[in-house]
């Protein structure tokens, strides 16, 4: 018995590598819950892998901007915009779902909605940062790209 609880954690830990490398988990639990519980220990075994890495990418590119203060502040709004937009837009998703109902206990389909929805928005933000962080550094602090550069 101990045998094979130590290979599901293996199996579990194995997992959450390939989850938060590729950032492609398996979310066939979404489709396959039944009960909100189901959707909640889905969630939780998805959410937060995929909130990690997108910590992790915003970090590497206030690194990649640390000595632009300007650029700092400019992420650190989007950042904070972007988790507003992801609850209002799921929050809304769940709502809609749940005819409207904003208030106490959502049904079933409103909260399997309301966890695509943030999977989806999770997975866009991802991309998002892996392309920032992919563009190359080449203006100094301070200086515009606008039109009178050229002149």
């Amino acid at each position: 018995m101990r045998k094979i609880s130590c290979l599901i954690m293996v199996s579990l830990f194995m997992i959450n590598i390939l989850c938060a490398n590729s950032f492609a988990c398996d979310i066939s639990c979404i489709e396959t819950a039944k009960t909100n519980k189901d959707l909640d220990e889905c969630g939780n075994q998805i959410v937060p892998i995929k909130e990690a890495k997108i910590e992790h990418d915003f970090n590497t590119l206030f690194g990649k901007y640390k000595n632009n203060d300007e650029m700092k502040i400019v992420l650190k709004y989007t950042k904070q915009s972007w988790e507003g937009y992801k609850n209002l837009l799921c929050n809304c998703e769940g709502a809609a779902a749940a005819g409207g109902q904003v208030k106490g206990i959502l049904p079933f389909e409103a909260n399997k909605e309301y966890l695509k929805c943030v999977i989806r928005t999770l997975e866009r933000m991802n991309a998002t940062l892996l392309k920032w962080n992919n563009y190359p550094l080449v203006l100094e602090p301070g200086v515009n790209r606008g039109a009178d550069q050229g002149k």
